[in-house]
């Protein structure tokens, strides 16, 4: 949506009203992308006959949800080119996430603990 793009361009890219339209119009967003891959689960579930798929899918756009309602914090980071922090960010975040990605498969083996950046993690 170019959501990004506005915040770091923006003359008023710091200004709280405009931080927090822009948090809201983000959230809407990340709700409706939300409902909508809920809405279709089901029968894409019944389309391909895996009734694993509707979960798998149901997890699996959770990210568009979360995402709307991330911090506008982020966007005031890059505005400023504060280009530490948000380094410190992204690799505190990829540390969490594989972390939790290899205990949670060393305790399920299962399409639920898969991942595809896990493997190019272990083979480097």
């Amino acid at each position: 949506m170019g959501i990004q793009q506005a915040f770091i361009q923006n003359p008023r890219g710091d200004e709280r009203a405009f931080l927090n339209t822009a948090w809201t119009i983000r959230a809407a967003r990340g709700v409706v992308l939300w409902l909508i891959a809920m809405l279709i689960a089901y029968p894409m579930a019944l389309v391909y006959g895996q009734s694993e798929l509707f979960g798998l899918l149901c997890v699996g756009c959770l990210p568009s949800l979360v995402l709307g309602f991330q911090s506008t914090e982020t966007y005031t980071l890059r505005r400023r080119i504060e280009l530490g922090w948000i380094t410190l960010l992204e690799v505190l975040t990829r540390i969490v996430n594989v972390v939790v990605m290899i205990a949670w498969a060393s305790q399920s083996a299962t399409v639920w603990a898969r991942n595809e950046p896990l493997g190019a993690y272990l083979s480097e």
